[in-house]
């Protein structure tokens, strides 16, 4: 008979040849030319090593925790994922695969392989870096059984060496014009957005680019090695794998997150191949992968032919030592101009470059940021994708609305992880100097002591998947000296975990322990400083003379809107906030609200029917134990707003002339001004203040003040939409004269023919005329022939186009 791991070698070369096979598929286009998958056009894996029984039949152990240890990995290799075909071992053994210096960590448990097939693989987390090291640990009281066995069929590496040049695949002209994500980002920040929502994403001899989808945990990919759930299980997405700098250097702060659930697949042909998948439950939630790296919306419609577009993707980039790496980059430009939409017949097509593992990648609009398609493949001439409206149409049936919409990522994250073996303090190795202040973002607040804070965070036991709280002691320390995290304290300072067993008493869980603990810091302005995210691996063993439960009672909570409109739009409520293991949750209202439960999630929809006001939803959560706890949340039921036109108004003042006397009527009209949601309100003003009666009406009208010299006033009249609450403000200049000034004393007698320039004074039909400046001057010479006297001051039908009446 052939070895179990005889048949998953070659059920694993079947699987990639089937990759292959998929890569090469040819779709006709409208230039007759095939689309190339950017997936494994020249194999985006390599595997070394031959199969290793690390424990066989109870033969190869050691005494000591560690039963099993070997050190798998070559020089130049930027990561490392171990296959294992074979792992069984007593529930209270487990598994951690490390870098050499335990830097990167991660234990594996009976959760993770305890339901392992004949013929199947697992796949941990890869490590960083060109070694790994595994071990198989065998806690104190462990024993050592015969049937007991671990083996090691081959690891995995991203390929070392480029075999072709870029210009082979989808590079548009020959010339690479994508940025690393850091470059383009710094130049645009607004792409933050796309390009922390988009992340790499591996599966067994395949890799690409994944993007996180509305405001739920919704990965989506395009590609096959993510279309089967053994596939998916052996896979992984790393975000934030991101340079810091525009040099291509390795990312520090990038966060591993195994896949968890296959919830649709499918797609007619290869461009439209699409699947959407769940992350680890525990992890998504306690790592706040939503709240760091956000969701994009995707379009229901096909973008404009030329319609601007950028891809963060995880393609490949040419390294300077010839090696290649899939640092994030953004693709954004063709020459000197924008990339765009080229043409939309039936895909998406696209000027934009990439290479290999940018399938699956989100093309995005430059504009809104929404997602208008999904990268496949393409060639020198052109890209191609599935078009965000066939997706939409795919993914309706899964993802609401409601769920679609866009989660801006916060960012910024530091991410630290200590291994916990002993009672004492732990240094995150994350050093700060700014005086800041810090909020609980993953775990909550127990008490502030005075050198140290207290946190409940939540943990999983690695071996039953069960979900406890776990309390840690965290401080800043300067110096040695501890202080507590509401404290602000200035000096370069260390962020520090502790864990004390007597702050657990009731934790009977004898198995390891993984928790996340977030923290976000702000400024003493309030400005987001950094998000510290710890992941903690804790190998103390509980209490077992604890209490008689194993897990702390549930407890429910609902975060999410305080109001919600009438209409189809509805509110999203979260119980997410919940902690208990394994809760199902149940919602209820009283009322005739509409509820559409999913999970701990529900949306909430008030049809006209619904009374406006109060109304209640009720939340309760039941965990593995069969024990409950319930919450309630109020929202205020609203009626949608009118349609109101968001134009702003425009103000507009006639009827004023350029100077008075005092004591003359001024009348100002602003009745003309533009409104675009009925009538306006309106206010006058004047500098200096006039008295200028009733200010809040269309038109006014006052007498000029008496003054003692030439005054010059600004009168000012705001308009305000009352519907939109947008005003506008315009205003008129005018001078007022005293009225010893007004000439009359020295007018002369106005006569025919005579040529009076500007400013000259005349009287005549029984007042005082003033000639206009230029270009008018010239009407002021009125001669004899009948034409002229048109303008013949205070009697031709012309007069007040050449002349100023002052008296």
């Amino acid at each position: 008979m052939r070895h179990p791991a005889d048949i998953t070698r070659s059920a694993f070369k079947l699987k990639l040849l089937v990759c292959i096979l998929l890569s090469a598929a040819v779709l006709p286009q409208v230039n007759a030319r095939p689309v190339l998958p950017e997936q494994t056009k020249e194999g985006d894996a390599v595997q070394h090593g031959a199969r290793q029984s690390l424990l066989q039949a109870g033969r190869g152990a050691r005494s000591g925790p560690y039963a099993a240890e070997t050190t798998i990995g070559t020089p130049g290799v930027t990561s490392l994922t171990p296959y294992f075909s074979t792992i069984k071992l007593p529930p209270q053994a487990y598994i951690e695969v490390s870098d050499p210096a335990r830097e990167e960590v991660y234990l594996y448990g009976q959760k993770d392989f305890g339901h392992m097939a004949a013929g199947e693989l697992f796949a941990p987390l890869s490590i960083s870096g060109d070694s790994a090291r595994i071990r198989v640990v065998y806690p104190e009281g462990t024993a050592l059984r015969q049937q007991d066995a671990v083996v090691l069929e081959y690891w995995e590496s991203p390929p070392v060496a480029a075999k072709k040049s870029l210009s082979s695949f989808s590079l548009v002209g020959d010339k690479d014009d994508r940025e690393l994500s850091a470059c383009a980002t710094a130049k645009k920040p607004a792409w933050h957005h796309g390009s922390l929502a988009s992340a790499q994403f591996t599966a067994p001899g395949c890799a690409g680019t994944a993007w996180s989808l509305g405001n739920e945990n919704f990965i989506v990919t395009n590609f096959s090695k993510s279309q089967t759930q053994q596939s998916l299980a052996n896979g992984e997405v790393n975000f934030n794998y991101i340079t810091s700098t525009c040099q291509a250097v390795p990312p520090k702060q990038v966060l591993k997150i195994k896949p968890s659930k296959l919830l649709i697949t499918g797609g007619a042909d290869t461009v439209n191949r699409y699947s959407m998948f769940s992350l680890d439950d525990f992890d998504y939630q306690h790592a706040k992968v939503k709240y760091l790296f956000g969701g994009l919306e995707l379009a229901n419609n096909r973008p404009a032919v030329d319609t601007p577009l950028y891809i963060p993707q995880h393609g490949r980039v040419e390294g300077s030592e010839g090696r290649r790496h899939y640092y994030q980059t953004i693709a954004s430009s063709k020459g000197n101009e924008n990339c765009k939409v080229v043409r939309n017949d039936g895909f998406i097509r696209y000027n934009c470059d990439t290479s290999i593992r940018s399938i699956g990648a989100p093309i995005l609009s430059q504009d809104g940021s929404q997602v208008f398609g999904m990268h496949y493949g393409g060639d020198s001439s052109v890209n191609t994708g599935m078009t965000s409206e066939n997706l939409w149409k795919a993914l309706n049936g899964q993802v609401s609305a409601q769920q679609n919409q866009a989660v801006v990522g916060q960012g910024k994250l530091e991410l630290a992880q200590l291994n916990i073996s002993q009672q004492q303090a732990f240094a995150t190795g994350q050093r700060f100097s700014d005086t800041l202040s810090f909020t609980a973002l993953s775990g909550r607040w127990l008490a502030h002591e005075k050198t140290y804070s207290t946190i409940a965070a939540a943990s999983q036991d690695i071996q039953t998947g069960k979900t406890y709280e776990i309390v840690y002691r965290v401080s800043q320390n300067i110096n040695g000296q501890p202080y507590n995290l509401q404290q602000a304290v200035a000096g370069s300072k260390t962020l520090n975990v502790e864990y004390v067993a007597s702050d657990n008493p009731n934790l009977s869980s004898k198995g390891p322990h993984k928790s996340w603990i977030g923290l976000t810091a702000n400024t003493v302005d309030g400005q987001l400083a950094n998000n510290y995210l710890i992941k903690i691996n804790n190998t103390i063993p509980g209490d077992s003379n604890g209490g008689s439960e194993s897990l702390t009672s549930p407890k429910a909570s609902i975060s999410g809107p305080a109001e919600v409109e009438r209409g189809p739009q509805g509110g999203l409520l979260s119980a997410e906030k919940s902690t208990g293991d394994k809760l199902a949750y149940s919602w209820q209202s009283n009322s005739k609200l509409m509820l559409k439960p999913r999970g701990d999630k529900v949306i909430v929809t008030a049809g006209m029917e619904v009374p406006l006001g109060a109304h209640q939803v009720d939340l309760t959560v039941t965990d593995s134990q069969g024990r409950s706890a319930t919450a309630s949340h109020t929202l205020q039921i609203k009626a949608p707003p009118s349609t109101t036109n968001p134009t702003a108004p425009v103000a507009r003042i006639s009827g004023g002339q350029a100077s008075y006397v005092d004591g003359q009527t001024i009348r100002l009209d602003g009745s003309g001004s533009s409104q675009y949601n009925g009538s306006l309100n309106y206010q006058w003003a004047a500098s200096p203040a006039l008295n200028m009666g009733q200010t809040n009406s269309s038109i006014i009208s006052f007498t000029a003040p008496s003054v003692q010299k030439d005054t010059r006033y600004q009168v000012t009249l705001t308009v305000k939409d009352p519907a939109n609450g947008k005003d506008h403000r315009t205003s008129h200049t005018l001078m007022v004269k005293p009225k010893e000034s007004d000439g009359s004393s020295t007018a002369s007698a106005f006569q025919r023919d005579v040529a009076y320039k500007a400013k000259d004074r005349v009287s005549h039909a029984g007042g005082v005329f003033e000639c206009k400046p230029a270009p008018y001057a010239g009407w002021c010479t009125v001669r004899t022939d009948i034409q002229m006297r048109h303008y013949e001051p205070g009697k031709g039908i012309n007069w007040s186009q050449a002349w100023i009446k002052v008296k």
